[in-house]
């Protein structure tokens, strides 16, 4: 099928340059090299400076390359028939080489062998080099183009930044030893722990508790330490995200190349996902638990966040997703037919369902609209797309219903009430105050909504050209803007204590970015003049001006109702989104007149000096986020960050990782400790089951379905919720305040085995503990006793 994106990959006649001399070839393969180096090596240099050790970095690396890259990678090729270059394999392949471990890592931790799994690359390995027809997909087909130099540089130069960033913005902060304060991370860490001895899992930290989560990407992580050896602590702060991070530019190029024909636009394309953040025309900044968690003025979905870290959710679909919506496209346009394709489409789908709850329900709206526009359209059903929706809905079932137990995991439907609790609601008092959320109505709610639409608008506003020029007529177009509506409307009609609802745009990003650079690539005329190109760079760099020039014109203090009043306060929004909505009309009469009457080189190209415009307005803010990172860094001398005084008892890692070497991973564990912090009772207390890799009686009993269920009907916030089993806490915590035959007994009955004790407060421990039970070993204030 003819796509109306995808221009022709094949240059015409006389267009092929002459061939180069066998030292031309050696410069420009050279050329073509020396990003690697460039960019990659500050990048390892920065891991190992903020902790990374470099032989974890080799073993890394190598396992990444060996046992998930290199087979992937001659799976990818062997499925479409056809070696493209590696720069446009390579990225795809690693999430091919994802997908196989998870699947193997769920076959051999079921046969109780976890390193069976790597049978699966070895064996990939053997027949790929063995058998005749598979060994042409070890190099690029003799006719695949390779992607040009500028590619690559352009490519690698945001995969660079993105990886230095991250070292110097999350490796930096959390020091050389982290203390695991926040909770996420040792939530985390805990499910790494359960994926390492047990499937299916469940609650590691409150016995008989079901994991109603997406838990796949930690058995991705229990395979890689079992493989490597390497610890769990270690990939999650330190190795695991980079080459996830490092991949996605080059998935979103390879993408951008098979929907368009074209190179450039998978730079574009990754620079929009990554970098196009909400346009910020205001003087006053921020609070700063919206900017550290990457909650900018309005919601956008934006990746420069902490998250990108803390999410090894997101992290991972992030990448997977990608070559899925490939698979899925080339089967819309009838180029991916054949049982090998459908095969890895479903293994894609599969393993995405338990990864994030969030891409199938978008990708299903993508499908949806598909059929739709066809049917209207073309009076036809699609029946590619009604395929696709046909293994796509079964992922969903089975997400929802057996991972999530049929749970809203707190979600709750609430149209347009997520909108104020963002950083303009939270700067002027209109909405949120913190994290705690503040109905917004009447005129604020309107307001606030007409700026978070401008700015998708400025964000991806090269979504015109898929309009502008009959480019719905491809299938791919109209999935990826059902995708990105589906995010949208998410954030729109959608609400969640913790922000969650924000994730279905995150993970709509990138094909809204794609969408629009395919839709730029429409505007843009094939053979673009050095004149033209210039222009349009003028006019990004116009729109970025005009953002930092709008700033120094409003109040440099938070507007807030409290003290100027609710009508001012909505004034400081209004005017410099007014100023800037004014600068877009005035580019465009200036790009129209400029090509009608004074530059007949830039005729036509109206739609397009806009779209420019809008992409510079978008960008200062992500300059910002960058610069103000890097300013830490410096003041800080780029030196790791000091540990922070720990609210883990002392010797938490020593004696739970002495638990681990002394015990069955099937024991059960009782301990006294139940709250990050004592009043009111934090119940985000996972660092025992973290570090130990064990199941607890109760420990916490944050984070779980039950606590969700309990939120969402009463409102209140989830860690500070009771636990609902009394009488069971009650006899957990006799044990240790009045141990004696009886007390310790209940807990035997129960499967208890080991206590895990934090002996900082004597009200929860008694004395007489040891006159009960054994103390097998003891580090700090953190104790381990044997029944």
């Amino acid at each position: 099928m003819t796509s109306s994106l995808a221009a022709p990959a094949t240059p015409a006649a006389g267009e092929l340059a002459p061939p180069a001399s066998p030292r031309g070839r050696r410069s420009i393969r050279l050329l073509r090299w020396l990003p690697l180096p460039i960019f990659g090596v500050p990048a390892l240099l920065a891991a190992h400076h903020y902790g990374a050790a470099w032989g974890d970095l080799a073993v890394f690396a190598g396992y990444g390359a060996v046992a998930l890259a290199l087979p992937g990678t001659l799976v990818w090729r062997a499925a479409h028939r056809r070696s493209r270059s590696l720069a446009e394999d390579l990225a795809p392949g690693l999430a091919v080489g994802y997908v196989l471990e998870v699947l193997g890592y769920f076959a051999a931790r079921t046969a109780g062998a976890p390193l069976l799994h790597l049978a699966v690359p070895a064996a990939l390995l053997a027949v790929f080099a063995a058998h005749p027809a598979l060994r042409r997909c070890w190099r690029a087909d003799r006719d695949a183009e390779r992607a040009p130099t500028g590619w690559i540089w352009a490519t690698s130069g945001i995969a660079g930044l993105l990886l230095l960033w991250s070292c110097v913005y999350f490796m930096r902060s959390r020091g050389l030893v982290y203390s695991f304060n926040d909770a996420d991370l040792p939530f985390h860490l805990a499910l790494i722990g359960e994926l390492k001895h047990h499937l299916p899992p469940k609650v590691p930290w409150l016995d008989g508790e079901p994991l109603n989560y997406h838990w796949f990407v930690y058995a991705d992580l229990a395979a890689t330490s079992w493989a490597t050896g390497i610890e769990p602590e270690t990939l999650l702060l330190r190795l695991y995200y980079l080459p996830l991070i490092g991949a996605l530019p080059f998935a979103l190029g390879a993408a951008a190349r098979r929907l368009t024909g074209r190179w450039w636009p998978g730079p574009v394309a990754a620079v929009i996902t990554l970098f196009g953040v909400a346009p910020y025309p205001y003087g006053w900044e921020l609070p700063r638990t919206y900017v550290a968690n990457g909650l900018g003025p309005v919601d956008d979905g934006v990746l420069l966040r902490f998250g990108l870290f803390a999410s090894p959710t997101q992290t991972f679909a992030a990448l997977l997703a990608v070559p899925l919506v490939m698979l899925v496209v080339d089967r819309l346009r009838g180029d991916g037919s054949g049982w090998p394709l459908a095969g890895l489409l479903a293994a894609f789908v599969a393993v995405i369902a338990g990864a994030k709850a969030t891409y199938l329900p978008i990708l299903l709206c993508g499908l949806l609209v598909v059929v739709a526009v066809t049917l209207v359209v073309q009076r036809r059903w699609h029946r590619p797309a009604l395929a696709c929706v046909a293994l796509v809905v079964p992922g969903i079932l089975f997400a929802q219903l057996v991972l999530f137990g049929g749970a809203s995991q707190g979600m709750v439907v609430e149209p347009l009430g997520g909108l104020g609790r963002y950083g303009l609601g939270a700067s002027t008092g209109l909405g949120a105050t913190k994290f705690g959320a503040v109905p917004t109505t009447g005129a604020a709610l309107v307001v606030i909504t007409v700026v978070t639409v401008l700015a998708w608008v400025a964000i991806w506003g090269g979504l015109a050209g898929l309009f502008v020029r009959r480019g719905l007529l491809d299938p791919a177009a109209p999935l990826l803007l059902g995708m990105g509506a589906a995010g949208i409307a998410a954030v729109l009609l959608l609400n969640h204590y913790g922000f969650s609802q924000t994730w279905f745009l995150v993970a709509a990003r990138p094909y809204l970015a794609l969408a629009a650079a395919a839709g730029l690539a429409a505007l843009v005329p094939r053979r673009l003049s050095r004149c033209q190109g210039w222009w349009l760079a003028a006019a990004a760099v116009g729109g970025a001006t005009a953002v930092w020039a709008l700033r120094p014109l409003g109040p440099s203090d938070p507007p807030t109702v409290k003290l100027v009043g609710r009508a001012q306060a909505l004034d400081a929004i209004v005017a410099p989104n007014l100023l800037l909505g004014v600068g877009v009309i005035a580019a465009a009469a200036v790009g129209w007149l400029l090509g009608r009457r004074l530059a007949p080189a830039l005729a036509g190209l109206a739609p397009t000096v806009v779209v420019a415009v809008l992409i510079g307005v978008s960008l200062p803010s992500s300059v910002d986020v960058l610069r103000r990172d890097l300013r830490a860094a410096h003041a800080a001398g780029y030196r790791p960050a000091p540990a922070e005084d720990t609210l883990m008892p002392p010797g938490t890692r020593e004696a739970a990782r002495w638990l681990r070497d002394h015990s069955d991973p099937d024991d059960l564990v009782a301990t006294n400790a139940h709250c990050r912090r004592p009043v009111p009772c934090d119940n985000l207390h996972f660092w025992f089951s973290a570090f130990a890799e064990r199941r607890f009686l109760v420990e916490g009993w944050g984070y779980t379905a039950t606590v969700n269920k309990i939120q969402a009907e009463t409102g209140l916030a989830g860690n500070v919720i009771p636990y609902w089993n009394q009488p069971l806490l009650a006899v957990n915590d006799a044990a240790f305040r009045d141990p004696g035959p009886a007390t310790i007994d209940a807990l035997r009955r129960r499967g208890v085995r080991w206590l895990m004790v934090d002996e900082r407060d004597p009200a929860t421990v008694s004395r007489r503990l040891a006159e009960h039970v054994t103390l097998r070993h003891r580090s700090g204030s953190a104790a381990i006793y044997q029944l």
